[in-house]
């Protein structure tokens, strides 16, 4: 648990002219108690695998602004890594959730907020090593194909795939 008292936080606001959106953001500050309520938790239950759970709650409470602009509240993390007994394979697959930002949506003359949507993301990843420097890796990101925003207008990439070799010397 924690207080954390900001001056002059920096938050982003989607900036508009008359002529249509343009996305961009002014950076617009305020000062913002925050309040934060976190844990992990890591468990060994079998030889080779260890899981950890996160979570971490913010609570925001702004000078000026409405809201805290483009700052999560809530995020969660759960993970499951294995490692075999020689050492040469690890995988791990990874749930990612974080809850919807607040965004200030500022159309010419008026002004509403959106909250933008939750993240849901589901990770598997691994790598081998063939000999002593030489391996592979693989790494499949956002497999839920969530496309949410995490900046109002700007959303996230969908299923992303990572690949390559590893050299040591």
């Amino acid at each position: 648990v924690g207080y954390k008292p900001t001056n002059d936080l920096a938050m982003y606001q989607l900036r508009f002219n008359r002529t249509g959106p343009i996305y961009d953001f002014n950076v617009v500050f305020d000062d913002v108690n925050i309040i934060n309520i976190g844990g992990s938790l890591t468990a060994t239950p079998l030889k080779g695998l260890a899981l950890t759970g996160t979570v971490s709650q913010n609570i925001y409470d702004t000078s000026v602004r409405e809201k805290a602009w483009h700052l999560p509240a809530l995020e969660v993390n759960v993970q499951a890594l294995y490692t075999s007994t020689d050492g040469k394979l690890k995988a791990n697959a990874q749930l990612f959730i974080q809850d919807g930002v607040w965004a200030e949506n500022r159309p010419p003359d008026n002004i509403f907020f959106d909250r933008l949507n939750t993240l849901f993301d589901v990770s598997l990843g691994g790598e081998y090593w063939f000999g002593k420097n030489f391996g592979a890796f693989l790494q499949l990101n956002n497999l839920l194909d969530n496309t949410r925003y995490r900046w109002i207008f700007y959303p996230t990439y969908g299923i992303n795939v990572l690949g390559g070799i590893s050299v040591r010397f």
